[in-house]
């Protein structure tokens, strides 16, 4: 037993650690692509160009690495900063991100415009995804949506999806996501101060293709699809906000592993209190 304690809290110990933040500040033009990249949460992010013919629009990235950070897209367009994840593939995973769309706003945007956190897996040339999505347009009678979409291996219909309206513009979200090995989710997006949540549960390879299944790529990404008058009219020389507060990819015990976990705790105490 006492082996056992000491290397439960060697665990604990080596899973501590102090990390310094610092300052993240990009400023890209129109067309920019492929060299611009920050750490954020613990997870490198590198400008990810767009399809086809498409430009990665005017922007700038600003925040900290442990911190929030925010996006402002200087014209209309799309950017996208792409990161690599390495889930488990024997426990399920918990992906989470925070994020707050509208503080900048005092009525919605006259075109659509969105912020999404982009979990994602190809598989074959499939794309697998299940992602975050907060926007507003001219339809939204002066509100923002929160909510959840998505595509499986079965279709390539964004038919897994739930979303939360007529919410505050700038109010803090969350969302979460746990995903086992066989490929099934369970999604929750949660707005600060607002009752009730925007959930999905879905089969992600409903015919076992992807087996085990984890995400392995997370693409942070803002978009606006308003003409250059009535953007540069709302936001001026700042351009629009979109920020995210936080993220983290991490393990879920399974049951025994947690048994073990605890046992370990409560022999640490009976050894300190022994000594």
């Amino acid at each position: 037993m006492r082996n056992l304690v000491l290397l439960t809290a060697c665990a604990f110990a080596g899973s501590i650690s102090t990390l310094h933040a610092a300052p993240i500040n990009i400023s890209a033009n129109a067309g920019d692509g492929g060299t611009e990249s920050f750490t954020w949460q613990g997870l490198s992010f590198q400008v990810n160009d767009q399809p086809g013919s498409k430009e990665t629009a005017a922007h700038r990235v600003v925040g900290d690495s442990e911190g929030a950070v925010s996006f402002f897209l200087g014209s209309p367009g799309k950017v996208s900063y792409r990161a690599v994840l390495d889930p488990s593939l024997t426990q399920p995973t918990k992906y989470s991100l925070g994020f707050r769309y509208g503080e900048d706003l005092t009525e919605s945007t006259p075109s659509f415009s969105d912020m999404t956190g982009f979990y994602r897996r190809l598989n074959n040339g499939t794309e697998i995804v299940q992602q975050m999505l907060a926007g507003s347009s001219a339809n939204n009678n002066d509100s923002v949506f929160y909510g959840t979409t998505g595509r499986t291996a079965e279709g390539g219909s964004m038919s897994n999806q739930n979303f939360l309206t007529d919410l505050d513009f700038g109010v803090d979200g969350l969302f979460e996501m746990l995903v086992s090995p066989d490929g099934t989710a369970t999604t929750s997006v949660t707005a600060s101060g607002v009752a009730g949540s925007a959930d999905f549960s879905v089969d992600l390879t409903p015919n076992g293709e992807v087996s085990p299944f984890g995400f392995t790529e997370l693409l942070l990404q803002v978009e606006s699809f308003q003409d250059s008058t009535s953007f540069a009219e709302q936001f001026g020389e700042t351009g629009q906000q979109f920020t995210f507060t936080s993220a983290s990819v991490s393990t879920v015990p399974e049951p025994a592993s947690l048994a073990l976990l605890g046992l370990g705790i409560a022999g640490l105490g009976a050894f300190r209190r022994r000594k």
